[in-house]
C-alpha cells in the first residue's frame, strides 16, 4: 500500500514505519550520550530507501536538530578553538559532496559500509587515542590534516567523519562542558555549511524538506527518551553495544552492495 499523502512519494506505510524507528532509535543514542545519531540512521536507511537520499534526509533532519543546541554553543563554546578546524573542514566537505554526487548507488554503499565500518572499529580499538600519545594532536598540520580529512568523509558518506574532530577537541577543551559546547558549536557550523552546499548543488528540494518534517516529531521523541533513561544506562557497555551492532550492519550493507541490484 502506498501512501496516501505527498510526504514519501513511492514508498510503502511499511518503509515509513521503519524509518520511523530508525530515526527514534538513532536520536534516542544522541539524547543518551550526546553524539552517535547519524551513523545508524545512514547505515539503516540504506536497506529502505535509496542510499543518495538516505543521506540527504539524514542531513537535513540533523540540521534542524542542531537548532535546539545553539544556545549551549554560544555560551561556552570556545570560537578560539573551533575556528582553526573549519576552513579545511570546509574545503574537504566540498570536495566529498562532489564526489557523492558523482558515484552510483551501488558504488555509495559499499563505501558507506567500508568506511564507516573502518572507523567504527577505529573507534572501539582505541587507534586514535594511541596515535594522540606519539604525535601532537595540537599542532597545526594534524589538527589541518584531521579536519580536512573528516570533512571529505562527512561530504561522501554524511557521517563518520566527526570521530576525527572529537579527539582533537577532547585533547583541547578546557572542561567537559567546554567540550561539549565547543562540539556543538563545531558540528552545527559544519552541518550548516554542507546543506547550504548541497542547496546550492540543487541536492535540497522541496520534497526533501516534507519528508524531513514529517520525521522531525521522532527526532524529538527519541532525544527526550534517551535523556530521560540517560541515568539508567551502562554508558560504556551500551555504547560498545551499539557500535558492534553498527560493524554487523556496514558488513551487510557491504553485501548488499556487492551483490549488485536486484
Amino acid at each position: 500500500m502506498t501512501l496516501p499523502f505527498e510526504a514519501f512519494l513511492g514508498i510503502s506505510t511499511d518503509q515509513l514505519l521503519s524509518l520511523a524507528l530508525i530515526y527514534t532509535a538513532s536520536y534516542f543514542i544522541k539524547g543518551a550520550f550526546g553524539f552517535g545519531q547519524v551513523t545508524p540512521i545512514i547505515l539503516l536507511s540504506a536497506w529502505v530507501i535509496e542510499p543518495h537520499y538516505g543521506i540527504l534526509l539524514a542531513l537535513v533532519t540533523s540540521a534542524a536538530a542542531q537548532v535546539q543546541f545553539v544556545p549551549e554553543a554560544l555560551r561556552h563554546g570556545s570560537w578560539q578553538i573551533a575556528r582553526p578546524l573549519l576552513v579545511a573542514n570546509f574545503a574537504g566537505a566540498t570536495i566529498g559532496i562532489w564526489i557523492f554526487g558523482s558515484l552510483e548507488p551501488q558504488v555509495l554503499m559499499l563505501i558507506l559500509g567500508l568506511s564507516l565500518s573502518m572507523l567504527i572499529a577505529a573507534d572501539v580499538f582505541k587507534l586514535l587515542s594511541t596515535l594522540s600519545k606519539h604525535v601532537d594532536l595540537r599542532s597545526r598540520a594534524v589538527t589541518l590534516s584531521l579536519s580536512g580529512f573528516a570533512g571529505v568523509i562527512t561530504g561522501v558518506t554524511g557521517a563518520g567523519g566527526f570521530f576525527f574532530i572529537a579527539l582533537y577537541l577532547k585533547q583541547v577543551s578546557a572542561n567537559a562542558r567546554a567540550f561539549r559546547a565547543t562540539t556543538f558549536m563545531v558540528t552545527g557550523l559544519m552541518v550548516a555549511w554542507r546543506t547550504m552546499i548541497l542547496a546550492l548543488s540543487g541536492f535540497i528540494t522541496t520534497q526533501l524538506l516534507i519528508d524531513a518534517a514529517v520525521l522531525l516529531p521522532c527526532v524529538v521523541l527519541g532525544s527526550r527518551i534517551g535523556s530521560r533513561f540517560f541515568s539508567s544506562l551502562k554508558g560504556e557497555r551500551f555504547f560498545r553495544g551499539i557500535q558492534a551492532l553498527l560493524v554487523f550492519v556496514a558488513l551487510t550493507v557491504i553485501w548488499k552492495a556487492a551483490r549488485g541490484p536486484g
